[in-house]
């Protein structure tokens, strides 16, 4: 997320580089900012996914580990074997 920021920062600075009169630069930022950004509880979400993947990693807790990497990835939790 931030990475990405950054990229599009960089590339809208770029593309007005150029210009004698940098008109729409600063619209230009602000969409970079808005596009990037996620609302606070999507975001929290994340962070906590990727707190739980890193903590499975550590204790060898594959069911965990799967289980944080499908909803980081995919954004959902996959269906169990269990429940078959």
């Amino acid at each position: 997320m931030y990475l990405e920021l950054v990229a599009k920062l960089l590339d809208t600075e770029r593309k007005y580089q150029t210009m004698s009169r940098r008109t729409g630069i600063y619209k230009a930022l602000q969409a970079c900012f808005e596009t990037s950004a996620l609302a606070k509880v999507p975001a929290i979400q994340r962070a906590e996914t990727i707190r739980d993947l890193k903590i499975a990693e550590e204790t060898g807790d594959v069911e965990t580990f799967q289980t944080a990497w499908a909803t980081l990835k995919y954004g959902q939790v996959p269906p169990s074997s269990e429940e078959e």
